[in-house]
């Protein structure tokens, strides 16, 4: 059963942020909170993907992993993200299908654990969703 529900309203970049211990984690995304990543992120292929980090994913079956490279942003309460490639899995879950295998930005790095605390981060819609801006503007 799934008692590690955690329920958010803002970027899912921040939530992981304010995860502690991320170490001993692997996480899951629902679908609101992988179309919000994918609203900053763009789909690219693992030639694009820094080769410290994608070389940490040998033998993962392609079919059902893809990466997402974020652009650098700043939301609106003044937090900085860096650039930051993200590596998924589409789990087939019907209510968590995304499997975050790890993440990438500089100073920044999260391979998900074998085995670990399973915490599963449900998006959902409100009045009080942050959104990013792009540096660059």
């Amino acid at each position: 059963m799934r008692n590690n529900i955690v329920e958010f309203r803002q970027d899912p970049m921040i939530k992981i942020e304010e995860l502690n211990q991320l170490e001993d984690k692997i996480l899951y995304l629902n679908e609101t909170g992988m179309d919000e990543l994918k609203s900053y992120s763009t789909i690219i292929s693992k030639s694009y993907v820094p080769e410290e980090f994608v070389t940490q994913f040998p033998g993962k079956n392609e079919k059902n992993t893809f990466f997402l490279k974020a652009s650098a942003g700043i939301d609106e309460e003044g937090r900085e993200f860096p650039e930051t490639y993200f590596a998924i899995e589409n789990t087939k879950d019907e209510d968590f299908p995304y499997k975050i295998l790890g993440l990438y930005s500089f100073g920044n790095h999260y391979i998900s654990p074998k085995v670990g605390e399973e915490v599963y981060l449900k998006m959902v819609k409100g009045k009080m969703m942050i959104r990013r801006e792009d540096i660059s503007k």
